[in-house]
């Protein structure tokens, strides 16, 4: 039952993204209620376990622990220098969200590939659906969640990179179903753009394909880009970016907004000189988005004033208005390390990266296979995301990606465990 409850919460925040993961009645959000209901239910499998692990001085469950406690130090320095109590407990789940990775290593126990490869098969399809019919139709619609007034009832998929990672991984074991998920998921990426979420699918999809490519690979990856290219070559100009985000998917609305990154002038040259007029004024608010963040982190960086800011952060609690930035009523700086650095200074960003390396061996070290091809993509696209945008912070990132590699890598060891038996049997 709690596997299942683990998948449909997965498929929750991948699928539908931040409208679900304020699903609820405060504070029993989606992400919460799991952990509550894990420690109830799962308390001897999961708990008892990572006590196990912490006697054994498994090296993932000590640094963990460690960077969880660190972020209780950052919790209660916040609320000693008389910051907000429920901003600063906002801002502390980015510490508690790691706990999911052992509750996902005890659910993946009980999985195996063929069902993991499905989960992603459905989910991906969905998620391309969902992505697809938010850009047409549901982000036009100035709709917000009843009981949270600040949250649209409608968004883009999660994290669509984090998908396609998966189906490309999983591939040899999928049909034609695949190569349309993917499909699927490819028009949504560009229909709902984000540069930062194409740069991510382009790295984590490298990693899968340097470690694990084959023929099968290129051939479903092949077929589901053909047919995005098909679309946008053919009816591209009539399919809408979502709202705000300007352009169709239309090619030279596409690679303009590439070029809009470092050269805005360049790119409305670019529209306009291929007929585009309606859309090239509005493809300077997408370089707006980069120049935005820079001015932002300057800011953020520039409040760390004292040796013992570097070293402390400013604790949990505090808006990024209060340090002199210029916004409002906003946690992130839309840049994990710099999150980490400004709340919990320098020992929090290097827990986190230990952590971070710690991860990386473990699944480095599992044997060729899909799970050990996946998880490095997908580590890779959620850091290239966690870069520009809130990722490891929000719980409609953190969660699938920390409760989703520890499913797989659990189902990775328990593959492993097997086959060395039958060996040895």
């Amino acid at each position: 039952m709690m596997t299942f409850l683990g998948l449909c919460l997965i498929a929750g925040y991948l699928i539908f993204g931040r409208p679900f993961a304020y699903f609820g009645v405060p504070p029993f959000f989606p992400a919460e209620t799991f952990l509550l209901l894990s420690s109830v239910v799962l308390m001897r499998a999961w708990l008892g376990s990572y006590l196990e692990q912490l006697n054994v001085f498994r090296p993932i469950a000590w640094w963990s622990g460690l960077l969880m406690a660190w972020g209780l130090v950052a919790f209660a320095r916040g609320l000693s220098l008389g910051y907000d109590l429920e901003t600063a407990l906002k801002e502390l789940a980015a510490h508690y969200y790691i706990a999911f990775f052992f509750i996902g290593e005890v659910l993946g126990y009980r999985l195996n590939r063929e069902k993991i490869a499905r989960f992603y098969l459905v989910v991906g399809a969905l998620a391309g659906i969902q992505g697809i019919v938010f850009a047409v139709v549901t982000s036009r619609l100035d709709l917000v969640l009843p009981w949270n007034p600040e949250v649209s009832m409608f968004d883009t998929p999660a994290m669509i990179s984090y998908v396609i990672v998966g189906l490309v991984a999983f591939s040899s074991s999928l049909g034609m179903g695949g190569a349309i998920a993917l499909g699927l998921d490819f028009i949504a990426a560009l229909a709902n753009p984000g540069r930062a979420q194409w740069l991510s699918i382009i790295l984590g999809c490298a990693v899968v394909f340097l470690l694990q490519g084959g023929r099968r690979m290129w051939i479903k990856v092949g077929a589901g880009l053909a047919a995005v290219v098909i679309v946008v070559f053919t009816v591209g100009s009539l399919i809408p970016a979502s709202e705000g985000r300007g352009g169709t998917l239309d090619p030279s609305w596409i690679v303009a907004q590439v070029v809009a990154t470092v050269d805005p002038n360049r790119a409305h040259e670019m529209l306009v000189g291929s007929g585009n007029v309606v859309d090239a004024s509005s493809i300077y608010a997408r370089y707006g988005t980069v120049d935005w963040r820079y001015n932002l982190w300057a800011d953020i960086i520039g409040s760390l004033e004292t040796f013992e800011l570097w070293l402390l952060g400013h604790g949990y609690g505090l808006e990024l208005s209060d340090m002199g930035a210029e916004v409002e009523d906003l946690r992130s700086p839309h840049n994990f390390v710099l999150y980490l650095l400004v709340y919990t200074g320098l020992v929090g960003v290097a827990l986190y990266a230990i952590v971070s390396a710690i991860f990386v061996s473990m699944v480095y070290r599992l044997p060729a296979s899909p799970y050990r091809s996946c998880l490095l993509g997908q580590i890779v696209a959620v850091w290239t995301l966690a870069l520009f945008g809130n990722a490891l912070e929000a719980p409609f990132v953190a969660v699938p990606f920390y409760l989703s590699m520890g499913i797989q890598y659990g189902a990775a060891r328990l593959e492993a465990y097997t086959a060395t038996r039958n060996l040895r049997g």
